[in-house]
């Protein structure tokens, strides 16, 4: 995972990890890197997708893609430690060759120094034209001066290859540095726009918060649901019930129109019975109040004879018409 991590890194910020000097900081920027983009989907995205399978050929094309650039760097690095060995070597050899003179000249001019004359102070300076001078510089050896001034003339020279490559590496030097500080501008207002933009910790604690509204609203929301089912089968057991009801106060009704119906048959029955017997009370107080004119005629008539055949009928209409010996009638005739 680590190796897949770094292909990734060298994948996204391989131009910058290129711009470094060394390989200290080369794995400084790597762990700078590292640290900040640890958290990030997009790498651990790359590590873990893109880089599934690392073969020879995946390899390759790494080579083919940072080879040339890390050869320039070290061919230019190359060449910069050659021009400091060879620039350390001639400043040496032109320090060497002053200390050597100025030695020289020191033990040349030591015996004329108690008649006051003035002593060589640098091989840069000397002026073979100075009437002061002449008599030291006939004293100093030919060859050494011919060998002082060439020297001077290549250190010179050298010194002035030196002060040009130094100014071209300083303008080269203030353009990376003047590009640099514009891509650091650049980076820090892209990363505070990030900031702004993408902050992780708060949008992961909104996220966590966003979540658990949603679980407390889709408990909520089975809750609801579960009451609505419970409300629905109370409903339907009410409407059952409503309907049973409905269905008995119906039958109830259909009871009581028909007991009604019988109770009134069964008035207009009695009704009809009481006239009926009131209609026999009548026609029995009529039957009373003949039979009674009927016994005062027959007791006017029993005074009186009457002839055989008539008082045979006479009896027979009696008889027809007469209480038996029992009934409270003919005990009060009989008294």
């Amino acid at each position: 995972m680590l190796f897949r991590t770094a292909l990734a890194l060298l994948d996204q910020h391989g131009s910058a990890i290129l711009t470094t000097r060394d390989a200290g900081d080369a794995v400084t920027m790597l762990q700078s890197l590292a640290g900040s983009t640890f958290d990030s989907s997009h790498l651990v995205l790359i590590a873990c997708m893109g880089y599934q399978k690392v073969d020879e050929l995946v390899l390759q094309e790494f080579r083919t893609k940072f080879r040339p650039q890390v050869l320039a760097a070290l061919s230019e690095r190359s060449l910069e430690r050659s021009m400091w060995s060879r620039r350390g070597s001639l400043s040496s050899k032109v320090l060497a060759t002053q200390e050597t003179f100025k030695k020289t000249s020191h033990t040349n001019n030591s015996p004329m120094g108690k008649k006051g004359d003035s002593t060589v102070e640098d091989v840069g300076y000397v002026n073979s034209n100075d009437s002061g001078m002449n008599e030291d510089s006939d004293h100093a050896p030919n060859a050494l001066q011919d060998e002082a001034v060439d020297e001077e003339e290549a250190c010179m020279a050298d010194l002035m290859d030196q002060v040009k490559w130094l100014k071209a590496e300083l303008s080269r030097a203030l353009v990376e540095c003047r590009a640099a500080n514009l891509r650091a501008d650049e980076l820090e207002n892209a990363f505070m726009e990030l900031v702004k933009e993408d902050n992780r910790r708060l949008l992961s604690a909104k996220v966590e918060t966003l979540e658990d509204e949603v679980a407390q609203l889709r408990q909520t929301l089975a809750d609801k649901e579960d009451q609505e089912q419970a409300m629905v089968k109370l409903m339907l057991h009410m409407e059952q019930e409503q309907r049973i009801a409905d269905d008995a106060r119906w039958h109830a009704e259909e009871d009581a129109e028909a007991q009604r119906e019988t109770a009134n048959a069964l008035q207009a029955k009695y009704e009809e019975a009481l006239s009926a017997l009131a209609a026999m009370e009548k026609r029995t107080v009529m039957a009373e109040s003949m039979l009674e004119a009927t016994l005062q005629y027959q007791a006017l008539d029993q005074s009186a004879p009457v002839p055989l055949h008539l008082k045979q009928n006479h009896n027979r209409e009696v008889s027809r018409w007469s209480w038996p010996r029992l009934s409270p009638r003919c005990a009060i005739n009989e008294d």
